[in-house]
């Protein structure tokens, strides 16, 4: 049986060269045509020198990115202080807010023009409507660190906004009451402003005090309680029986002045449970880190 052989492959042939198959006068146009021949050196054409090949330009800074992509990163810890200050203002606010109205012990409404113009007319009373005035205006900036802190921690809660608002509202009402009970005492030891000998002008006087203390400010507080209780909810920032006593006290401030001064005693002991709950349980959270 004879052996197979392989088949044998017929032998290739080069292509041939697409120049040398033209005529002369043709390669001649073609090397020095630039666009039929841009890389072909010849008579005329000169190789561009070759340049270093500059570096990719780096992005400019972004609102989403101010570094750049290539900024470099570090991480920085929140300040401390600037937690607490809301939770340690409203222990303030309470302790001034207090002072300024125990201080402030004005005869009655019904009580002879003589007792009230007699009052004035004493350097210790004067001296204490003073400090009334000032510790009731800083008892009011006090407040509105308490509400802005409050805010800082629950911007993205239902009801922000509102408890925001009346507690604004709230502070300013504060700023008046100071104002009325400065005006007789500073007028007369600053100003040598002599006092009124109408006793109805002075007891005008001191319903911008009382008067402001007592009929619009529990309503500005029961605007402020009211919302934040259901901001409150799901925030975990106090504990349950701390929600709810928010929406009590906001309820019982809607009384105005019909109970007296249970609204203002209730809404003190709210602020003090609620800073000393802030301050605790900051104590025990570790600061967050911050990357830039």
């Amino acid at each position: 049986m004879a052996t197979p052989t392989p088949p044998v492959d017929p032998p290739v042939e080069p292509p041939a060269d697409p120049i040398a198959v033209l005529p002369a006068e043709a390669v001649k146009d073609l090397l020095a045509d630039p666009v039929a021949a841009p890389d072909l050196p010849g008579p005329g054409l000169e190789t561009p020198p070759v340049g270093a090949v500059p570096m990719p330009a780096r992005p400019a800074p972004s609102l989403t990115d101010p570094g750049g992509a290539s900024a470099p990163q570090r991480t920085v810890r929140a300040l401390s202080a600037i937690s607490t200050v809301g939770p340690i203002s409203g222990i303030f606010f309470v302790a001034l807010f207090l002072t300024s109205f125990l201080t402030m012990n004005t005869p009655e409404p019904d009580e002879g023009n003589r007792a009230w113009t007699s009052y004035w007319e004493d350097s210790g009373n004067r001296t204490a409507g003073m400090t009334a005035s000032v510790a009731m205006l800083l008892a009011a900036v006090a407040f509105l660190w308490l509400v802005a802190a409050l805010r800082r921690r629950l911007t993205p809660a239902i009801g922000t906004d509102a408890f925001y608002a009346s507690g604004i509202a709230a502070g300013g009402l504060m700023f008046v009451a100071g104002f009325g009970a400065g005006l007789i005492p500073f007028g007369n030891e600053l100003g040598d402003v002599p006092i009124p000998d109408d006793a109805d002008v002075i007891r005008m006087l001191d319903g911008l005090y009382h008067g402001t203390i007592f009929l619009p400010l529990p309503y500005a507080l029961a605007g402020f309680l009211i919302p934040l209780f259901f901001a409150l909810r799901g925030s975990f920032l106090v504990p349950r029986w701390l929600e709810y006593a928010t929406l009590l006290v906001g309820v019982v401030c809607l009384t105005g002045p019909l109970l007296f001064v249970v609204p203002h005693a209730l809404f003190m002991l709210w602020t003090l449970a609620v800073s000393v709950t802030l301050l605790l349980r900051e104590r025990d959270v570790p600061p967050p880190t911050i990357s830039l």
